[in-house]
């Protein structure tokens, strides 16, 4: 978003208007040349994700979550007993058993 606002519009309104005068290539270039920067951006920081662990954390999330949610469905768990016993883990967003 940064990359629109600050590399984008200024050199947009640059090329356009200043001295290239190049109209509406000088819009289109700087617009391409934000957009650019942007993908540049992702790549580093998709680049720098150590993605084996996140592998692990979401496959110990799902792992938690089956396990929560067999041990709602048991039959010998009511309703009122499973909201009574459930926290909410501010982590991930998703309710657990309590200990």
């Amino acid at each position: 978003m940064l990359a629109y606002y600050l590399v984008g519009v200024p050199l947009a309104y640059f090329l356009a208007l200043g001295a290239p005068d190049l109209a509406i290539r000088g819009l289109l270039l700087g617009y391409y040349t934000a957009i650019f920067l942007q993908f540049m951006s992702y790549v580093c920081i998709l680049g720098r994700a150590d993605w084996q662990q996140i592998a692990d954390d979401t496959k110990d999330r799902l792992r938690d979550e089956a396990t929560t949610l067999k041990w709602m469905q048991s039959p010998e768990n009511t309703v009122d007993e499973t909201f009574v016993e459930l926290e909410c883990d501010r982590t991930y967003g998703h309710y657990v058993r309590s200990q």
